[in-house]
């Protein structure tokens, strides 16, 4: 443990992850995605590995003395200090790694003991993560709401060792990104405004549906005579667009000289997903006597 004398050094130094031939080293890396508790409502439970079956694991290497196990949540990238907008907070449960939650500056970390008789080996299976209010953190430290607001994070890992003559070996080291938000869900198409349209296309098209977010793409498809695609993407009216409903502009089909009606797909395409397809057929151009 650390002596008495000791006092923690800043959350916002650097110190290595390996020195005087102890090391400090994450086992098992956390989840790539866990959605943050916000402050209002209850626990989400403990950040997972990336099984979704256990939690992180650090283990402490060539060291044979009871050392102190501090857990806080870092920014994603570049050097290592606490998160403005994410903290650690403490889950607890009958069966979870004893842990004790204090307050550095601001900051929430999370204590445990690394002990020998569990190989210097931490299952991290009592921290989770709480996101702060945006206008608490801009109070608080200053920041303007035009700052780009990172939604990843790591987990930071210090240990304290306490040498024979007294001095404090601190080492430390982070986990892989997490991801704070909820992730998006496939997109989906519930109900449009059209079924078809002529070859000509220019017309508006409403959708409402599920989940579209920014960078949206509706796209109309079909698989031509001689085996090639043909794909067009809609022109989607940004100012109208929302998460459920989008209004477009029905592009014109490849053949503007078809003599009876042509089915093809359209699906919204968003967030690396793509929606169950839906009809749309294009019909020739009215002939006039």
């Amino acid at each position: 443990m650390p002596s008495r004398k000791f006092k923690e050094p800043n959350l916002n130094m650097t110190f290595p992850s390996k020195a005087n031939n102890c090391e400090l080293r994450v086992l098992v890396q956390p989840e790539d995605q866990h959605r943050a508790r916000y402050m209002t409502e209850g626990s989400r439970g403990a950040v997972k590995d990336q099984s979704q079956d256990g939690h992180p694991v650090v283990q402490l290497l060539g060291c044979d003395r009871p050392a102190r196990l501090q857990v806080f949540i870092g920014v994603d990238t570049g050097k290592v200090r606490p998160h403005g907008f994410y903290q650690a907070c403490k889950v607890a449960s009958r069966n979870s790694t004893p842990c004790t939650e204090k307050d550095i500056d601001g900051t929430t970390v999370i204590e445990m003991d690394m002990l020998q008789d569990n190989s210097m080996t931490v299952g991290v299976d009592c921290v989770g993560i709480l996101k702060l209010r945006n206008a608490d953190v801009e109070q608080r430290i200053g920041l303007t709401r035009s700052k780009k607001k990172s939604t990843k994070a790591r987990m930071v890992f210090r240990v304290y060792i306490t040498n024979p003559d007294g001095t404090v070996l601190t080492l430390q080291t982070t986990s892989t990104n997490i991801a704070c938000t909820q992730p998006a869900g496939q997109p989906e198409i519930c109900l449009k405004s059209l079924t078809e349209c002529p070859v000509t296309g220019n017309v508006q098209l409403f959708i409402i549906g599920k989940n579209f977010t920014k960078g949206t793409k509706l796209i109309f498809k079909n698989v031509t005579e001689n085996g090639s695609i043909w794909r067009k993407d809609a022109e989607i009216n940004l100012e109208y667009f929302q998460p459920t409903h989008m209004v477009c502009t029905v592009p014109e089909y490849r053949d503007q000289t078809i003599r009876a009606p042509v089915c093809v797909q359209m699906l919204v395409m968003c967030s690396g997903k793509t929606s169950d397809p839906h009809p749309f057929t294009f019909t020739p151009r009215s002939r006039r006597g």
